[in-house]
């Protein structure tokens, strides 16, 4: 299973494209391989209405076409370039009013990954229906729903992004109407009448309930580590220049990446106490950190 951590690049409001100087302290399990690229030219974002989320709506696209290129753009140097104009990066994609909070699917190198498309707090067009004012919604890139090996990489994708919002929302994944399909919130008359994802979660012997039960278990991994961060860079010669600064004050640090982010840490414990000793430490120091837990 994978290890419990607590992430710091939410990026509700801001776009990241630097550096995060001062990172906020969010708990979260689940550790998708999440990006970001907002649809700035998008109508819903344009719109800025904004919501507290209480759940999260899981949607497939429907279209035999896993590479994230085919709904993201600009080009981020990992995605690709969508050359039919066909992106959802304009205000009215296909000619509809529609937007999701993230994507699941392939990059460029045929890899799996998480792409957040709005603010996780902005109210999304995803439901055509009630669940755009409650739920965070996002897309998982279907392909022609034979490849096993996709199948399992995207849906395992989509539990780590599950357990990380649900983390980050307190969100009990087994609660009713938390996470729901597409298709759950047609029968809950909450959104409009789709079959997504449970026409190809079927094809695999998968249900929405063996789906929450999995992000309930991702969330209550037991193999748990206490690290002390100390900074968090889109851009990895500001995370080395910290490290160098950590270092010269006496820390033993190192540098994790987790997705696009470049994360200095001090410290590796299985008993909190001893992180948190060592945090006063490198508060002493002068420096921001907080305890991640992985």
């Amino acid at each position: 299973m994978k290890k419990i951590l607590s992430l710091i690049c939410i990026f509700s409001i801001s776009l990241l494209l630097g550096s995060i100087t001062k990172p906020i302290s969010v708990k979260a399990a689940g550790e998708p391989n999440l990006h970001q690229l907002i649809l700035t030219n998008n109508n819903c974002y344009i719109a800025g209405q904004y919501i507290t989320p209480s759940g999260i709506m899981v949607h497939s696209t429907g279209a035999n076409n896993p590479n994230l290129r085919r709904y993201l753009a600009p080009n981020d140097g990992l995605i690709g370039v969508n050359t039919g104009g066909n992106h959802w990066n304009q205000p009215t994609p296909d000619g509809q009013e529609k937007c999701v909070h993230a994507f699941i699917g392939k990059l460029a190198d045929g890899t799996v990954a998480t792409y957040q498309t709005l603010p996780w707090n902005m109210r999304g067009w995803h439901a055509g229906g009630a669940a755009n004012n409650t739920h965070i919604g996002f897309e998982i890139c279907e392909d022609d729903l034979t490849d096993a090996n996709y199948f399992n990489a995207v849906y395992q994708e989509a539990i780590e992004l599950c357990a990380y919002l649900c983390e980050l929302y307190n969100f009990n994944p087994l609660a009713d109407g938390v996470i729901i399909g597409h298709f759950e919130g047609y029968q809950l008359g909450i959104a409009s009448n789709h079959a997504d994802p449970g026409h190809w979660f079927s094809r695999y012997g998968k249900t929405m309930d063996d789906f929450r039960q999995d992000v309930y278990d991702e969330m209550n991994d037991t193999t748990t580590l206490y690290c002390v961060q100390v900074g968090a860079f889109s851009i990895r010669a500001n995370a080395e220049a910290l490290l160098e600064e950590i270092e010269a004050a006496g820390f033993d640090g190192y540098i994790k990446t987790y997705g696009a982010l470049y994360c200095v840490q001090v410290g590796a414990f299985s008993i909190r106490a001893n992180a948190e000793a060592l945090l006063e430490e490198v508060e002493a120091a002068g420096f921001d950190a907080f305890i991640k837990i992985e």
